[in-house]
């Protein structure tokens, strides 16, 4: 690949905390000249060039009806030779640029964006949630490549009358050079599990709480480290309190992935107890997992939306029931009470990411992806 090719990514805002696998892969690709480009600009990124909306007044409006004179007649803007969206409803938001640009566009969809019910978008009462409504027929149409990052999702959108010969499943892929294993822990040291997600009802944390009280009879000393924030922070701290579980869960709010990686590697086990919420959304994929298993440590996940796909059940972990809190306590209990099956999941994850998720050979097939989908819309 001689040219790199000019691509437009877009996020409604940007950079997100928890949404650090989108700058991951824009700087994993290699044969790429990215510009990213967002309503809301949160922060600079070392290294990405980047167009926003100023003014409040124009943010509403290209809410609204998806026009930004700013962003469509940018010259860097309109060099790019394809357009990249992350999110559905983020994609409706740029729908009127890709049409006055005549480029191809596609939309990576992640989970929520595509598991939640119609209902349960309008319940959201968000404009960009109406626009995706109202446009997603259009959207069929129009976008050149719908890429999954899970077979969960492509069976759902499917379902849901997304044409199946434009969605493509890729997965973004896991840092194997970050994300790597920690010094053998010591005989007899202290032990602890980490979580990492947000406080949400689909992931689920209250019911880790409740399964974690459980093993605490039996493992009184063990640690509960809990990365993230949200909503839900104040019920959670007070369901610890309630459960006399507060002094063994430490909540560390959100942090760099440098942080992330630290406490990984000085955990036993990561957990992701996510649950189908009652607005229909569940876990796409379960990045947290494969990055746990890239730094050696066992993971245990549930049997919800795209989660298997990223765990070897009884090989680099457990998958249990979603919401069975005796279920996930016996299988939290196993592992801590086994050191050397421990070890062994963990090294199997650790090949296994390798072999299937990372992002140095996952960016080379999306690149490829690229060059294809401009080659064809050039050729049509």
């Amino acid at each position: 690949m001689s040219k790199k090719i000019r691509v437009g990514i877009f996020r409604t805002v940007y950079p997100i905390y928890s949404e650090v696998f989108i700058t991951k892969q824009i700087k994993s690709c290699k044969n790429i000249e990215p510009v990213v480009i967002c309503r809301d600009n949160i922060s600079e990124v070392h290294g990405i060039k980047l167009v926003s909306v100023n003014g409040k007044f124009s943010r509403l409006i290209f809410t609204l009806v998806g026009y930004s004179k700013e962003l469509f007649s940018n010259k860097i803007v309109n060099d790019i030779e394809l357009l990249h969206a992350h999110f559905v409803q983020d994609a409706a938001l740029i729908l009127s640029l890709s049409y006055v640009l005549d480029k191809p566009m596609v939309v990576t969809c992640h989970g929520s964006d595509v598991t939640t019910t119609d209902y349960g978008l309008i319940l959201n009462k968000r404009i960009t949630d109406f626009r995706y409504l109202i446009l997603r027929k259009m959207l069929k149409k129009k976008v050149t490549t719908f890429i999954v990052v899970s077979d969960f999702i492509r069976d759902l959108m499917v379902k849901k009358g997304f044409p199946k010969d434009k969605i493509v499943k890729h997965y973004i892929g896991v840092d194997t050079q970050l994300f790597v294993p920690g010094k053998e822990k010591k005989s007899g040291s202290k032990k602890s599990i980490i979580s990492i997600a947000r406080h949400t009802d689909v992931k689920g944390i209250d019911i880790l709480l409740s399964a974690f009280s459980k093993v605490l009879e039996y493992y009184p000393d063990l640690s509960l480290i809990q990365v993230g924030d949200g909503t839900l922070t104040s019920d959670l701290r007070k369901q610890c309190v309630d459960l006399g579980i507060d002094g063994n869960v430490f909540f560390k709010g959100a942090l760099e992935q440098v942080e992330i990686v630290k406490l990984m590697q000085e955990s036993s086990a990561l957990v992701l107890s996510s649950r189908k919420s009652k607005s229909g959304a569940e876990e796409a994929f379960g990045l947290a997992l494969v990055e746990a298993s890239a730094c050696g440590i066992p993971v245990i996940g549930t049997r919800v939306g795209g989660i298997p796909e990223a765990v070897i059940d009884g090989e680099t972990g457990f998958v249990v029931e979603s919401e069975n809190v005796e279920e996930l306590a016996s299988a939290i209990i196993k592992i801590i009470n086994d050191d050397s099956q421990a070890r062994l999941m963990g090294a199997r994850g650790r090949d296994m990411v390798l072999n299937r998720f990372n992002i140095a050979e996952q960016s080379i097939k999306l690149e490829e992806l690229y060059l294809n989908i401009i080659n064809n819309h050039t050729l049509g």
